[in-house]
């Protein structure tokens, strides 16, 4: 990938020449009464471990950290032009939170070893990369990155951490991880990158949970011998779900891969490990083979609704979910039952359920939205696991003004909203409750009961059990 080092001589400049700043708004250091006149000047005066508070306007200067201090804004206040950069094992630590960062090359750059925090942060509008890492390990998080000319986040011989960050809309992808990078990328939603989600040349990050939709080329593009972790993701949307190219073989389970033109391309000696996943409606392939020397191993996947055909082998023909379970086992073909169009969540009724396999390579403890895994002993297909049986008090007075007797109902009902039917338990703290057990009628999923609240007033707490399914509200009376 090309990197852009501009950004110091530009910095050289600001810093060392005493050019002139343009800005609105205060810049403080804790511990002293001085109002600065710039940030750099704030940063230079603040000692290590102290913090640099500054307040909403605009700032066109570059900023140099080289310390462990906390540099946060108030009011969200923009610097503009220049950038901010962590520079040297003597920034771990540091902390840059609550800006606007624009039209710099660079709008963060950490290099030489500096791992920093960069959270809430808008870094949008630079003239190459919205953060750019160099032999640094930064954790970046809860971040806005987009609209940048290159890259959102770019990774060179760096592993930082990544999560909770919206990346979309930069010119040529969301993030690079290049030089054998190994950066950990959890939980965010890139989106609307022109050109490729994440790329990954002679790295192997771990990509975990995230949404990775509509970007215009590649959702993950894997080559040069990387070899990824990418588990628990949805990746729709795009041209290409997952690319595998040039002895590249990542480990690709439970994700929900649908709604690409392709699910997944092996070329020129790729060999991932596909498990677990549920691969569906992509207007071609969902797995497309482009030749002899690629040898994708495909268990326990869920196939539907790929408009050219669930599986293109070695460049020449199409080939059935039954011929795969030939070679391999457990693929099934079948409509995975998604709770709606853009809700991945599987129904009660998905035959998904249950149908994974537990010794998939990489195989997660928790799903997507961070819940158990292996519910009933046997994992599931996709990137959310079916959780069972769900049931909740849906109508109960939060108030009374004097004592009275009034109506509790609750409801039982499955992950996607099917009624349950069963007998619940009732219990009142001080009062009793007409009747005690209550049954829930066949289809109707919903259930009544009397209670009458005790004349002294205080709080009732109101327990319904099903199983060993609980369900607590609390209210509160007076005379």
């Amino acid at each position: 990938m090309k990197r852009y080092l501009g950004f110091v001589g530009i910095l050289g400049g600001l810093v060392l020449g005493g050019a002139n700043f343009a800005f609105c708004g205060t810049v403080t250091v804790t511990g002293t009464t001085t109002v600065f006149t710039s940030i750099q000047a704030g940063v230079n005066a603040c000692p290590v471990g102290g913090t640099v508070s500054v307040s909403a306007g605009t700032y066109y200067e570059a900023v140099y950290i080289n310390k462990g201090i906390a540099l946060i804004g108030i009011g969200t206040p923009t610097i503009s032009g220049n950038g901010v950069v962590f520079d040297g094992n003597n920034a771990d630590n540091a902390l840059i939170s609550g800006f606007k960062i624009t039209g710099a090359s660079n709008g963060i750059y950490c290099e030489n070893g500096a791992d920093p925090i960069i959270t809430n942060n808008t870094i949008s509008g630079n003239n190459n990369n919205g953060i750019y890492c160099y032999k640094s390990s930064p954790t970046i998080t809860n971040n806005t990155i987009s609209g940048n000319s290159s890259i959102g986040i770019s990774c060179g011989y760096s592993s930082p951490t990544i999560t909770n960050n919206t990346i979309s809309g930069n010119i040529w992808g969301g993030i690079d991880c290049d030089s054998c990078s190994s950066p950990t990328i959890t939980n965010n939603t890139i989106s609307g990158n022109s050109c490729i989600g994440i790329y990954c040349d002679y790295s192997s990050p771990t990509i975990t949970n995230n949404t990775i939709s509509g970007n215009s080329v590649d959702g993950i593009w894997c080559r040069s011998s990387s070899s990824p972790l990418i588990i628990n993701n949805i990746i729709s949307g795009n041209y290409w779900g997952i690319v595998c190219y040039s002895y590249s073989s990542p480990f690709i389970t439970n994700n929900t891969i649908s709604g690409n033109r392709y699910g997944i391309f092996c070329e020129d000696y790729s060999s991932p490990l596909i498990t677990n996943n549920i691969i569906r409606s992509h207007t071609s392939y969902g797995i497309y083979e482009d030749d002899t020397n690629s040898d994708p191993h495909t268990n326990h996947n869920c196939f539907y609704n790929n408009t050219s055909g669930d599986y293109y082998d070695e460049g020449t023909t199409v080939r059935t979910v039954g011929w795969l379970n030939t070679i391999y086992t457990g693929n099934i073909s079948a409509d995975p039952q998604f709770i709606s169009i853009s809700d991945f969540h599987l129904k009660s009724s998905s035959p998904c359920i249950d149908k994974g396999s537990n010794t998939a390579p990489a195989i997660p403890s928790t799903d997507k939205d961070g819940k158990p895994r292996k519910v009933n002993g046997i994992v599931d297909m996709g990137a959310y696991e079916y959780q069972g049986t769900l049931f909740k008090i849906v109508s109960l007075p939060a108030t009374t003004t004097t004592y009275a007797t009034f109506t509790i109902t609750v409801s039982l009902c499955d992950n996607d909203g099917n009624p349950y039917s069963g007998i619940l338990a009732m219990t009142n703290t001080t009062q009793s409750i007409t009747p005690g057990t209550i049954t829930i009628i066949e289809g109707t999923g919903t259930a009544t009961a009397i209670i009458t609240q005790s004349p002294e007033g205080g709080t009732d707490t109101i327990t319904v059990s099903y199983g060993t399914i609980i369900a607590t509200r609390t209210i509160s009376g007076y005379l």
